[in-house]
């Protein structure tokens, strides 16, 4: 007599773990390389919208004759002490006239939270040396990897103290600053 074998055999357990294990890893690979895609498209669009108001404010102080514009404070002028950065959209809403040189300009380019101005009343020394008096643009973030891929992309992964792009972490223990340099303080202003 024939007799029909019985092939209804089930996955065993070690099986499924096995099969769920390599779901979890490939699923763990994909959302990393996403997040490091959103990183990068973050980075750059606050790079973006630092060159943008840079490019914007060095042709605004150049038409106008301002090569020493922070040694004269010339922002600043709005009631604010000398260490308080002030936020560009209150610059184009002070002096309309700097809205001819950012005519779309990019006040908050992450998270609603707005770029800075800031012109250096002293010298800093860092991990490259010394920092002299300049010009620069801030903006603030929680994202720590946020900070370091704007380094990254910028200035090579220079580390936070070097080169035009640096950060730090912030006294309240939770924001980091990111600090783009538009002009050192040379006689003519031009982007470095």
């Amino acid at each position: 007599m024939l007799r029909l074998k019985n092939n209804n055999q089930a996955f065993t357990l070690i099986e499924m773990l096995i099969v769920i294990a390599i779901i979890g890893l490939l699923s763990s690979i994909v959302l990393s390389t996403a997040r490091g895609a959103q990183n990068k498209a973050a980075a750059s669009r606050i790079l973006s919208a630092f060159q943008i108001v840079e490019k914007g404010l060095l042709a605004y102080a150049i038409e106008t004759g301002q090569n020493e514009w922070w040694q004269d404070e010339y922002f600043r002028s709005f009631g604010h002490s000398t260490n308080v950065n002030i936020k560009i959209e209150e610059i184009l809403e002070n002096l309309p006239e700097v809205e001819a040189f950012i005519p779309e300009p990019p006040t908050k380019p992450l998270d609603n939270r707005p770029i800075y101005y800031d012109a250096d009343i002293a010298s800093a020394t860092g991990d490259c040396g010394s920092v002299g008096l300049g010009v620069n643009l801030i903006y603030y973030t929680s994202k720590i990897d946020l900070v370091q891929e704007v380094d990254k992309t910028h200035d090579n992964e220079d580390g936070p103290n070097c080169g035009t792009i640096r950060y730090w972490l912030q006294s309240n223990g939770t924001d980091y600053g990111v600090l783009f340099r538009i002009a050192n303080d040379t006689e003519e202003l031009s982007p470095i």
